[in-house]
């Protein structure tokens, strides 16, 4: 059997490092020659990070698209720039909703899950989210009757 060499050089990025568990992932869906993958730790993770924030970005505006009505826009206002939209608890309820354990990334899943129930949330912009958190209502549409002779 050939002895395992002391230094290898990732298949990715070409950095030569010790061949040794620490430096290259252990291969545990196959069985390789000296059990270790022939990419580093580092590129392995920089594919991980990639391949998860494009999946999580993609989930986000299928939310965002649900809850905006079938279209990825402020419900309020018509906004469209991507960056610029967020998920609104319409009836309050996000701070004790995190509090259980469902941060950003964990609601989307749990609402593609349920089959993005109706009712409870809806895409807004942030100045439209902004202006329904501290004061109520939106100025785009117009201040309440109660809210105008003060």
């Amino acid at each position: 059997m050939p002895v395992k060499p002391q230094k290898r050089a990732c298949t990715k990025c070409g950095n030569v490092y010790p061949f040794t568990s620490e430096f290259f992932g252990v291969n545990k869906s196959k069985i390789t020659r000296y059990g270790l993958l022939w990419r580093c730790k580092k590129c392995i993770a920089d594919d991980v990070r990639g391949y998860n924030t494009v999946y999580r970005d993609n989930l986000r505006k299928q939310v965002l698209t649900a809850y905006g009505d079938g279209r990825l826009a402020c419900v309020c206002c018509g906004e469209n720039h991507y960056e610029f939209l967020c998920l609104d608890h319409i009836h309050g309820g996000g701070g004790k909703e995190r509090k259980n354990g469902f941060g950003s990334a964990a609601l989307l899943y749990k609402l593609r899950r349920l089959g993005f129930p109706k009712g409870d949330y809806r895409t807004l912009c942030c100045n439209c989210h902004q202006a329904y958190t501290e004061h109520g209502y939106c100025p785009h549409k117009g201040k309440p009757n109660s809210l105008e002779a003060g």
